[in-house]
């Protein structure tokens, strides 16, 4: 009875320092790497150990020191050290890194940071920007601005073009400049305590 519990107790310390000694090393992206919008990249990978013979591979995104999930590049690819990427052109410019983890969860290893750069929705986004704001001043989101879903948070701009008129506030995807939804439609737009030259709308 003694020597099956110690030969068991061996087998699961074998196991752990197998998975302990198991690695994933992401050397492609690089450091300092600028990857583009609708161009193809070969994402590198070492392993060492034993682990599965397929992985999954997440892009993750930092915005203002906070990490999310920007999407799934593939949810499973042999475990070769290799995997080809198109950058989708809905991405958008930032900091990102590459999550490999192995289809049973057992071994991960994440990228250095690096950028995508997106070109076209850069250059709609400073068209649109240029165009509202030779109208309308708007204070409240700026560029650097991120906000959370389910938190409450309000717009700003500058009233002169819109007091006293009816005003439409959309949520619109620079991609492709579609409507996403309608976030107001109507005329009772309160203006800013702190400043009556501004609207404001929570």
């Amino acid at each position: 009875m003694k020597k099956s519990v110690f030969l068991i107790l061996l087998i699961a310390v074998f196991i752990t320092a197998m998975s302990f000694a198991a690695t994933i090393s992401v050397w492609q992206p690089r450091s300092g790497d600028r990857w583009y919008a609708g161009q193809t990249y070969t994402i590198l990978w070492t392993k060492s150990g034993s682990m599965s013979p397929f992985v999954k591979i997440k892009l993750m995104r930092i915005i203002n020191h906070r990490t999310i999930l920007a999407g799934k590049i593939t949810d499973t690819t042999p475990n070769d050290g290799s995997y080809i990427w198109a950058v989708p052109t809905s991405l958008e410019s930032g900091t990102y890194y590459i999550s490999i983890k192995t289809t049973d969860n057992s071994v991960h290893g994440n990228s250095v940071h690096f950028t995508i750069i997106n070109r076209d929705l850069d250059k709609k986004r400073a068209l649109l920007s240029h165009h509202i704001n030779f109208h309308i001043i708007i204070t409240n989101p700026t560029a650097s601005t991120t906000w959370f879903e389910g938190k409450r948070y309000n717009l700003v701009w500058n009233n002169s073009f819109t007091k006293g008129k009816h005003i439409k506030i959309g949520l619109y995807n620079f991609n492709g400049k579609s409507l996403i939804k309608v976030i107001y439609d109507g005329n009772d737009v309160l203006s800013d305590p702190a400043d009556k030259s501004k609207s404001t709308y929570s």
